[in-house]
């Protein structure tokens, strides 16, 4: 299960938190401070935290355990409340899109509690309300975060190369793919503001079963 979330200009810095269920003994916190991991515990992991844009950013859960995970957003800087920011969240299982989810437009707090996932069975409880205080045990202040000079944390971006990692490629900014077999695939991002590039790659990124599917990139 993947989550995108997209955001206007202000505030400038949302985050994404995922708390886990008990997983191999602990549970855990996912966020730009602890990323997670794709293939050992917890399974999940921050795949791309935005810092100075203003989206996507994803988080996924690449294997899911019994139990409740809560997915949250985090105001971390810049003007303005949460209520404000014209917030999207994309919500995408195996099969494609589930939920699309606005940010409320009323509500004081910090946190946007969007949603709890059913690790046995993946379905989702939609909360989507603004909240003083985060969900579950773990809280805040939050260490500050390390400002890395990462091109694909930029505004400026002018060139998009995406390969797909069956032969295909594109130019767009958020394109949409269809994988004809089914496997498990690499995907590759290079962007460019004219000066220079920057590529980041996700190994095992996208995974389609059965014959073939659509699946709609927006980020990594």
């Amino acid at each position: 299960m993947r989550f995108v979330l997209n955001w206007g200009a202000n505030p400038r810095d949302l985050d994404s938190h995922l708390n886990t269920p008990s997983i191999e003994g602990s549970t855990y916190h996912i966020y730009y401070s602890n990323t997670g991991s794709a293939t050992s515990a917890p399974y999940a992991a921050l795949d791309h935290d935005i810092t100075s844009g203003y989206g996507p950013e994803t988080m996924t859960i690449y294997q899911m355990f019994d139990g409740t995970y809560q997915y949250y957003i985090y105001k971390y800087a810049g003007d303005g409340n949460i209520t404000e920011s014209q917030a999207v969240l994309q919500i995408y299982n195996q099969n494609g899109l589930m939920q699309t989810v606005q940010v409320p437009t009323s509500g004081e707090g910090l946190y946007w509690y969007v949603c709890d996932v059913n690790g046995s069975n993946g379905q989702l409880t939609i909360h989507n309300v603004i909240q003083q205080s985060a969900p579950g045990k773990f809280k805040d202040p939050f260490p500050p975060k390390t400002q890395g000079n990462n091109l694909l944390n930029s505004k400026n971006i002018t060139s998009w190369l995406w390969n797909f990692g069956d032969g295909s490629t594109s130019t767009a900014q958020n394109p949409s793919h269809t994988y004809m077999a089914a496997g498990t695939y690499t995907v590759s991002l290079t962007v460019g503001d004219g000066t220079i590039t920057n590529t980041e790659t996700k190994t095992g990124f996208i995974t389609v079963a059965g014959s073939g599917g659509n699946s709609t990139l927006t980020g990594l």
